[in-house]
């Protein structure tokens, strides 16, 4: 496997757990630079690495939420700053590989999403 550098100092990220994985995405590194890169940090080997993805990615952000379905394999990214408000993305995380969906919603910063019973439900954060 290719070693690619992780930022491991992180700020105002999203981080969901799939399949024995913890995947990090987006923020802001100590140089309050924004990330749009996805981490990978697995839970059995304690393996942190970047993960290579393709397709539509994500411009850098920060603020945003995150939630897996995970009987369809993806995590939703909803939202965020500076240029993401109304945005919702979607990677597989089978394959990895980023989708960007239609605006669904408002725009929405410092929010948390949570996934109950097949619907995404959005919680707090401002506009």
């Amino acid at each position: 496997m290719q070693e690619i550098p992780v930022k491991t100092e992180l700020r105002k990220h999203s981080a969901v757990h799939y399949k024995g994985k913890i995947i990090i995405f987006g923020g802001e590194d100590k140089q309050y630079n924004e990330l749009n890169q996805v981490d990978i940090f697995n839970l059995k080997t304690e393996e942190y690495r970047k993960a290579v993805v393709s397709g539509v990615k994500p411009s850098p952000m920060k603020c945003h939420s995150a939630t897996v379905v995970v009987e369809m394999g993806i995590m939703l990214v909803f939202g965020g700053t500076p240029n993401a408000k109304g945005a919702v993305y979607s990677l597989d995380l089978r394959r990895m590989i980023w989708s960007r969906l239609n605006n669904v919603f408002y725009d929405r910063v410092g929010h948390s999403a949570s996934l109950i019973c097949n619907s995404v439900y959005l919680y707090g954060g401002y506009q």
